[in-house]
């Protein structure tokens, strides 16, 4: 058996260059509960066990952050949570429909068609009961007439 070597690790004088500028923006953060004007930056499904949940990366238009957001809950087997599922999958077809996207048949591709959307939301500052772990919900998408 051939014995274990650990790789050595380049320790040469290269020099090194990184650049944070800008990296506190892009930590997420969690905005107070109200109503705030959004872009999404990034939308993706992402399976947790027997879930499906939608995340949404939202930008907070005012101050251009991005906001610690709790994911969507699309999908779920279990009987317990179908009222969440039908609230969350309402904010969703809201979404679509707000964006001239079809409802119907909704895949990775479309929520990707999502991304650059702007509209007016409102959230709430949520804690986690199970870990205390802090987070904004999206409560609901406002559609304002057009003046």
């Amino acid at each position: 058996m051939k014995p274990f070597t650990r790789p050595k690790f380049n320790t040469g004088s290269a020099p090194v260059k990184i650049n944070v500028t800008g990296a506190s923006q892009r930590i997420p953060i969690v905005l107070d509960g109200g109503v705030y004007d959004f872009e999404i930056k990034a939308a993706r499904f992402v399976e947790l066990h027997d879930k499906i949940l939608l995340k949404l990366d939202l930008e907070d238009q005012e101050s251009g952050v991005i906001l610690n957001t709790r994911p969507v809950m699309v999908q779920a087997l279990e009987p317990g949570l179908a009222s969440l599922v039908n609230r969350e999958q309402a904010l969703l077809e809201s979404l679509l429909i707000f964006a001239n996207l079809p409802t119907d048949d909704i895949t990775s591709e479309t929520i990707s068609k999502l991304v650059g959307t702007r509209f007016t939301g409102r959230i709430a500052d949520a804690i986690s009961p199970k870990d205390g772990h802090r987070s904004n919900t999206l409560l609901e998408i406002i559609i304002r007439e057009a003046a």
